[in-house]
């Protein structure tokens, strides 16, 4: 029977979304103008290649951080790149060698969920320090992260610190 993976859904940040959007509109202005005022339909095509196409790249080079699930293991695989063109492999961690959870908070108020207090949720293994996995909630939905939880929770619950089973139970989690 094979493994099914669930994925985590990502969220555009906000230091991503908020450019895009300006881009877009100005892209979308500047078209409008070329097009039914000047009918200069080169400036169309110019304007795509500058302005779209490094979005798309810039969009696709950021979405290196996966995380997902199933039965077995949690994997994950960083942001950024290795070498050139080369990602980060995915590693893996088993739920049996998860050592201990932590919620670290580096000071960045943004970057808090609505659901978890604090920036990244590490879970440590207890056997190979380059299977770590951390969980970065601001990127992710908060929805899928509880689902997450709530489903490590039944299978680890000795690992959750009190402040995260705390919050998660309380009025605040969704």
């Amino acid at each position: 029977m094979a493994r099914s993976k669930r994925y985590f859904t990502r969220k555009m940040p906000p230091s991503q979304a908020i450019p895009f959007t300006i881009v877009f509109l100005v892209y979308l202005i500047g078209n409008y103008i070329a097009i039914f005022q000047t009918n200069q339909w080169d400036v169309v095509v110019g304007t795509f290649f500058l302005m779209i196409v490094p979005m798309g790249i810039s969009y696709s080079i950021d979405r290196g951080y996966r995380l997902s699930w199933d039965d077995q293991r949690i994997y994950m695989r960083k942001w950024g790149y290795q070498s050139l063109f080369k990602r980060h492999a995915e590693h893996s961690i088993d739920y049996d060698d998860i050592h201990m959870m932590e919620g670290q908070y580096k000071g960045n108020a943004g970057a808090k969920s609505m659901f978890m207090p604090f920036e990244v949720l590490m879970l440590y293994s207890k056997t190979d320090p380059d299977a770590d996995i951390w969980i970065y909630p601001p990127s992710l939905k908060d929805r899928e992260v509880k689902d997450f939880l709530l489903f490590l929770y039944d299978r680890r619950p000795d690992i959750f610190p009190d402040y995260v089973v705390d919050y998660m139970h309380s009025d605040r989690a969704i």
